[in-house]
């Protein structure tokens, strides 16, 4: 594992040195805290909003799969197997799984 550690720190050590070569020496404008302040402050709604039109996509994905595995666990003709007493979702899906082979 030596070996890897080594070639880690070589690399951080040639990265460091690149981005003190070629150093853009940007410095932003009187503005530029005024601008991240007043992105920072923002309704918190519509970063809510944002963020949940974000993940609608991969939402909508991850029921489509979901439902289309739990068709695919109860068949044709069988019906769902109910959840036990414990309220163990996990232990009830893996059981219904098995039965399923």
């Amino acid at each position: 594992m030596r070996g890897r550690g080594d070639w880690l720190e070589r690399r951080r050590r040639e990265a460091r040195l690149y981005f003190e070569q070629h150093h853009a020496h940007a410095v932003p404008d009187a503005s530029f805290a005024a601008r991240v302040a007043a992105r920072l402050t923002r309704d918190p709604a519509e970063t809510l909003g944002w963020a949940a039109m974000r993940l609608l996509p991969a939402s909508v994905l991850l029921a489509a799969v979901l439902g289309y595995a739990s068709l695919r666990m109860i068949g044709a003709g069988e019906s769902a197997p109910a959840p036990g007493s414990d309220d163990d979702v996990i232990a009830w899906v893996l059981a219904g799984q098995e039965a399923g082979r």
